[in-house]
């Protein structure tokens, strides 16, 4: 034993002075990678202080736009690097849109994820404060996110185990507080099926989304449980709801990438899968426009991709003014874009319609003092115009 502390002491010691020889020829970054924003809450809907954990997409700062936002249950698993980093990938392959995650930390699990005081094996009675919990989520946290951040108005509820009961329990009693709802291996106990044939027979909660994702090697009866369940609603068919099941053949309780492939499968179609072509513009247009009437929200074609598009247009022989209409699509999409105008402003140039471009780098300087380039092509239009 005394041999083995030795040993893990040298090798501390020579780790620390690696670090330390590594550190002389190393500059520190200013900007740091911020993983999430801590925060708390005093909630009288539970009467306790809350803890939870909100991250941003990556560009958020950069931009003026709205977001949806995902709220998770069980903060202390659900936010984590590489959920976040899943997250964050599909934002980047375009596999859905960038969204702000929001993840509440437990303090009394059971209490807070059965709607009903249950009897355990041990005779103690548990659980009976999701209906508290789940209020403090619509009426406190939801309200403190819309005022803090940019949110756009669509919702989505992810819980996992117990707390994909709550999940599923929240959409049936309040459907409008979200949008879509994804439980990962949903315990759906006794009082629950008591009450869930009619919960869906007298759903008038309107469109709404849910998927259950089991793993194949969980417990045979609760596989059970939410595939009839599943198969009920299929049934009954309750106008507006869209029930996805998806069992996961070789995975156990809660599946490692359940809110990733249920996030992917609620966004499904989301990429527009051709390239971007004179061709193709209108299906492109068309494609977003369609996303934004399925998610009752404005989703936009990327700036950057629109505005190389319009660039490699105006670039083309007999081009420019077809790359005048997609620069004035992007200046009605991003009006809070300075580089929208510059390059509206270019292509208006390179056509000698010169006091429009005037205009509109002049929009670009109110928006971004700092653009050098704008400054200089005023000055020597303002000398040409006058």
């Amino acid at each position: 034993m005394k041999n083995k502390q030795i040993i893990i002491s040298a090798i501390l010691l020579l780790a620390l002075c690696l670090t330390k020889i590594h550190a002389q020829n190393t500059q520190e970054i200013t900007n740091e990678f911020v993983f999430g924003k801590h925060y708390t809450i005093n909630s009288l809907k539970i009467g306790e202080e809350r803890e939870f954990i909100v991250s941003v997409p990556d560009n958020y700062n950069n931009s003026n736009k709205k977001y949806p936002v995902l709220y998770t249950m069980d903060g202390d698993w659900n936010f984590n690097i590489g959920v976040i980093g899943g997250i964050r990938y599909l934002e980047m392959m375009r596999e859905m849109p960038e969204i702000i995650v929001v993840s509440v930390k437990n303090t009394n699990r059971t209490r807070d994820v059965f709607p009903w005081i249950l009897t355990f094996r041990d005779g103690s009675k548990r659980g009976g404060g999701a209906d508290n919990y789940l209020s403090f989520f619509r009426e406190e946290l939801q309200p403190f996110i819309n005022a803090n951040y940019r949110t756009a108005n669509y919702r989505i509820l992810y819980g996992q185990s117990n707390s994909a009961l709550t999940t599923v329990y929240e959409m049936f009693k309040n459907p409008q507080a979200y949008n879509a709802y994804i439980g990962s291996s949903p315990s759906l106990i006794r009082p629950f099926r008591a009450i869930s044939d009619s919960l869906i027979s007298n759903w008038n909660g309107g469109e709404r989304y849910l998927h259950i994702i089991d793993g194949g090697i969980d417990s045979p009866s609760l596989l059970e449980r939410n595939l009839n369940f599943k198969n009920k609603i299929d049934s009954i068919k309750p106008a507006g709801i869209t029930a996805e099941y998806t069992l996961l053949a070789k995975e156990g309780h809660v599946p490692k990438n359940a809110l990733i492939l249920g996030l992917k499968d609620l966004f499904s179609g989301w990429k527009f899968d051709e390239s971007l072509s004179e061709e193709t513009y209108s299906a492109y247009i068309n494609h977003y426009e369609i996303l934004s009437h399925k998610f009752n929200i404005d989703f936009v074609a990327p700036e950057y991709e629109l505005n190389a598009f319009g660039y490699r247009l105006m670039n083309q022989n007999d081009n420019t003014k077809k790359a005048i209409k997609v620069f004035k699509y992007i200046v009605k999409k991003y009006p809070t874009s300075w580089n929208a105008y510059d390059s509206l402003g270019e292509v208006y140039l390179k056509n000698d319609e010169k006091k429009l471009a005037l205009k509109n780098y002049i929009k670009s300087m109110e928006l971004n003092s700092t653009n050098e380039n704008a400054k200089e092509i005023i000055s020597n239009l303002e000398k040409e115009l006058n």
